[in-house]
């Protein structure tokens, strides 16, 4: 609900890379991004910000200068006027809300999904994308089996193999990370059986 004495997480005036301690003595609440969207529910412009958990190096000085997002902790979208508007794991996001009494969106069929109704490939895109250096790659797999995941070039040179293991059927995420590597246009493909699929991302440092 609107309100400009909102807590630190859903402070919009923070500038992006803002980050500040909590309880846990080497983990910190950060703001890595911040954008303005009318493709949601209420059709219009609302401000988002991305909200995540990150380890700081504390050797270095200003600690803000260190991104490290914590792996298995995943980032939340904060919608400003609807709150927390989507969990950044791809299987929960707001489609329908009452705001002021007024239904928006689609308020009916949202369920949380269960390893069982798992019953296709899919590749989904990184997140986030363009992204510096590190990013998200989640895929889904309906059946044991082998999985490889690699990142190629544009000129389809191997530059990273992300995953080349056995796995049972569920949902898996991989975070990239192409500090290593230069600007520019990268495509990862995944394998499992007779499944193959791939997407592009885009690095920009």
């Amino acid at each position: 609900m609107p309100d400009e004495n909102e807590y630190i997480l859903f402070d919009f005036r923070l500038p992006e890379k803002t980050i500040w301690e909590v309880s846990f003595s080497e983990y910190y609440w950060g703001l890595y991004k911040t954008w303005t969207t009318n493709n949601n529910i209420l059709n219009t412009v609302l401000e988002n910000r991305e909200f995540s958990f990150v380890n700081i190096d504390s050797t270095v000085s200003p600690p803000d200068t260190i991104w490290n997002p914590i792996l298995d902790v995943y980032p939340t979208l904060v919608t400003k006027y609807l709150g927390i508007s989507s969990y950044i794991y791809g299987l929960e996001e707001l489609v329908g809300a009452y705001i002021n009494g007024v239904g928006y969106g689609s308020l009916v069929g949202i369920k949380e999904l269960h390893e069982e109704s798992i019953n296709d490939f899919e590749l989904y895109q990184n997140f986030p994308n363009p992204f510096n250096p590190t990013t998200t790659i989640r895929y889904q797999i309906p059946e044991d089996g082998m999985v490889t995941l690699k990142v190629y070039d544009i000129l389809g040179r191997e530059v990273k193999t992300l995953v080349n293991d056995f796995k049972t059927k569920g949902r898996y995420e991989v975070t990239f990370n192409a500090d290593a590597l230069a600007s520019g246009l990268y495509i990862y493909e995944i394998t499992s059986g007779s499944y193959k699929a791939s997407k592009k991302m885009t690095l920009i440092k």
